[in-house]
């Protein structure tokens, strides 16, 4: 049911008088999306609440009596009043809306201030440098800002307000100007850049970023933004991945860690991680990572090449990957294989689907049975060389001690090639593991 004329009135002028809840202002909000007569009130209310604190203030020497007489404020002067209080309405109704919704019109999360603003304050300024870039062949990495789009290489600087999308297989490396701090963006990383009086913002939409960052001005820490959550660094090594959920990871220093309303507010040290959640108080445990390179690793139905492993289906060439995980020492929270795709004479990549395989028996004596194996992520798309082809994995998925593994390209896929343990870029598994005994 909408609210009476009389009820409408009252909500707008109970906002105005800074008397409504958050249930209230969504209420009015629901209702000016609805009424054009609630918006004519609320227009006419927010011109009339300008003209009250400015026209009988800042213009008092036009419009208020001197010495007796009623002085009549000019026509020019009129319509640039007018023309101010329309002005001022379009920005009250805009702000009451996107204060609702707490988010950008783009959809954006909020925190203190919106990106919007902080962009404002030094659009289009030059604040960071890109200094390494990769992408497949034919892509770009695009920054936009006012609604234009520039393909970006190294060196080229990044401005205040870039909004940047990287596809997927590519990753952007940038320097922020003046200082030694550095950011890495992964593959399908969405994010946009702003600084507002010396202090560095970054909001990440979706993906996965890792920073070194130098030690920041007193009081302008740099904060990145996801949908649900804020870091606070003042100066650290830290990593942030976002989805679902945002998950903050500190490697060195200490980074600060909050809902963006502040009621989760918790500090996150050096060897500890903190996930935002909705249903719990936000914790920080520890963690260690751990960096492996197989224990042994060949191209199956071949030994042509050492150092580089080839993956061929129309020759029947597939990677076989042997990992000692050891002792755990903990539940494990992440769990990634990256490869590093080679140049081989001509051949610079591939294309097709990947598929990654896990022997469940860990059998480590010949080649694991077919009939055995699991297929537990995959990779659809091109490759190319000095590319990082990685797996996320279900840490579900793995074992303690040896893991098994195969990779696979299926029958229309392009052959392509990476690097071994004995090539210039081994094959990493990356975990993270929760450490119960700190």
């Amino acid at each position: 049911m909408k609210p009476s004329g009389n009820k409408a009135e009252q909500l707008v002028d109970a906002y105005f008088l800074g008397q409504l809840s958050e249930s209230e202002i969504a209420d009015l909000q629901e209702l000016l999306k609805t009424d054009f007569r609630a918006r004519n009130y609320f227009a006419s209310a927010a011109r009339d609440e300008w003209l009250l604190h400015h026209l009988h203030s800042d213009l008092d020497a036009q419009l208020v009596e001197d010495e007796g007489r009623s002085r009549i404020i000019s026509a020019p002067m009129m319509l640039f009043v007018r023309a101010a209080a329309i002005i001022v309405v379009m920005l009250t109704v805009a702000s009451l809306f996107i204060y609702h919704d707490g988010s950008h019109p783009s959809g954006r999360s909020l925190g203190d201030r919106s990106f919007a603003a902080l962009v404002t304050d030094n659009e289009s300024k030059a604040v960071a440098t890109v200094t390494d870039i990769f992408t497949l062949v034919n892509d770009n990495i695009t920054a936009t800002i006012n609604n234009e789009s520039r393909n970006l290489n190294a060196g080229m600087p990044l401005r205040n307000g870039d909004e940047i999308e990287l596809p997927t297989g590519a990753r952007l490396t940038f320097q922020y100007d003046g200082e030694e701090t550095y950011v890495k963006m992964g593959s399908g990383t969405r994010f946009t850049l702003a600084e507002s009086n010396g202090a560095k913002y970054i909001l990440l939409d979706t993906g996965e970023m890792s920073a070194d960052v130098a030690p920041q001005p007193v009081g302008k820490p740099m904060t990145i933004r996801t949908k649900d959550a804020e870091a606070v660094v003042l100066g650290t090594e830290f990593e942030v991945k976002t989805g679902e959920v945002t998950r903050l990871a500190v490697l060195s220093g200490k980074v600060g860690f909050q809902s963006p309303d502040k009621v989760q507010n918790i500090e996150v040290d050096a060897g500890q991680f903190a996930t935002s959640t909705t249903d719990q108080d936000w914790v920080a445990r520890p963690f260690i990572e751990k960096v492996l390179t197989p224990v042994f690793d060949r191209t199956l139905n071949t030994e042509q090449h050492d150092r580089y492993i080839i993956i061929d289906p129309k020759r029947n060439f597939e990677a076989l990957l042997r990992f000692d995980f050891g002792d755990l020492d903990g539940s494990l929270m992440e769990a990634k294989l990256q490869l590093r795709v080679e140049a081989f004479g001509q051949d610079y990549g591939g294309a097709g689907t990947v598929r990654l395989y896990m022997d469940p028996t860990n059998a480590t004596d010949g080649d694991p049975a077919r009939d055995s194996l699991v297929e537990i992520a995959s990779y659809s798309g091109r490759v190319d060389a000095k590319m990082n082809l990685e797996f996320e994995i279900d840490p579900s998925d793995l074992k303690e001690g040896i893991n098994t593994f195969i990779v696979k390209l299926d029958e229309k896929g392009n052959d392509f090639w990476f690097s071994s343990s004995r090539g210039p870029n081994p094959p990493k598994f990356i975990l993270k593991i929760v450490n119960t005994k700190a």
